[in-house]
Order: structure tokens, then C-alpha cells, then sequence
């Protein structure tokens, strides 16, 4: 399976890697991983998020925001 991103969520996810980063490096650093174990999720288990539209599945990043 593929992940694909709409433009808005890459924005979405740059802005969010700034302003954890602006805070702590060891926050952005944080987030990155736990963005990237939420992907390898997704890519295990698809089926597993909500459907928010047809096609289109949201899985959310645990412990952010803080």
C-alpha cells in the first residue's frame, strides 16, 4: 500500500515539525518519531482509521499537540 498526502496535510505536518522544533529540537525530534510509527500504522493496519470521506482515512498522531 501507498500512502498519499493531500498538499494541505504535508503543510500541515512542515508547520507542526517548525513549531515543535522553534519550542525543542528534542520535541520536534519527538514528534517526528511518533509521526513516523503513526505512518507505519497506517500502512499495517489501513483499515483501522476513519473514513472521513470516501477513500480518504485520518489516523491522528498521539500525544500531539501537547
Amino acid at each position: 500500500m501507498k500512502l498519499r498526502y493531500r498538499a494541505v496535510a504535508k503543510l500541515d505536518i512542515q508547520e507542526a515539525r517548525e513549531w515543535y522544533g522553534a519550542h525543542s529540537p528534542a520535541l520536534e525530534e519527538r514528534f517526528a518519531g511518533t509521526l513516523a510509527e503513526t505512518l507505519a500504522a497506517v500502512l499495517e493496519h489501513p483499515l483501522a482509521y476513519q473514513e472521513v470521506e470516501p477513500g480518504v482515512r485520518r489516523a491522528l498522531v498521539p500525544t500531539f499537540p501537547l
